[in-house]
């Protein structure tokens, strides 16, 4: 199990909502709460991450993938987010003061994972709120010269169709980066790439 929950991942990361359809998989909510409620940790992070395939059950989709998110551990939380990012469902019946929760994600007090996996998701499902793309912004410009600036600028790069403001900040980015005085490491370029 622990194999295909790192391999799901991985493919869920690459991809968007349109993956829900792709896959073409269905599963029910009993085939997902026996996964729920495993003692094998990878059994449970694999029943989060296949919650965007249940038919029929957007509530149970949601309450899971929101109960995760509040209430889990690192793993169990990422693995709500990727699929809360690409479940048009739960994104459907999402609430203001579940939002919040999402943007609280990104405060440094929060893992760079869980923090990464709330700022994909909250550009994907709200991205065009121009509060949050602020928010997605600050976030980047913390992670300059990290490993994870690169997925933390792929953030930005989705939302520059839809705002202004990130279009903008995109633009700075690059002007910051070529200014000499900030020039970075080459192994820092080739991550972006």
């Amino acid at each position: 199990a622990g194999l295909l929950t790192r391999s799901l991942a991985r493919v869920l990361e690459a991809g968007d909502a349109n993956i829900v359809k792709e896959m073409e998989l269905t599963y029910s909510v009993e085939d997902i709460e026996g996964l729920s409620i495993s003692e094998d940790r990878d059994m449970r992070l694999l029943g989060l991450r296949l919650l965007p395939w249940v038919v029929g059950n957007e509530r149970f989709v949601h309450d899971s993938i929101m109960g995760a998110i509040e209430n889990g551990d690192r793993e169990s939380q990422v693995a709500a987010l990727c699929s809360l990012r690409i479940s048009y469902d739960a994104q459907r019946i999402l609430k203001v003061n579940e939002v919040k929760v999402l943007r609280e994600l990104l405060s440094s007090s929060h893992t760079r994972d869980v923090r990464l996996a709330a700022a994909c998701t909250l550009g994907s499902i709200c991205g065009n709120d121009a509060d949050i793309v602020r928010e997605l912004i600050s976030y980047c410009r913390e992670l300059r010269a990290t490993g994870s600036y690169a997925r933390a600028i792929s953030v930005i790069d989705g939302l520059a169709e839809r705002s202004e403001v990130a279009k903008g900040f995109l633009l700075e980015e690059a002007e910051h980066l070529l200014d000499e005085k900030h020039r970075l490491s080459p192994e820092f370029y080739r991550d972006l790439a």
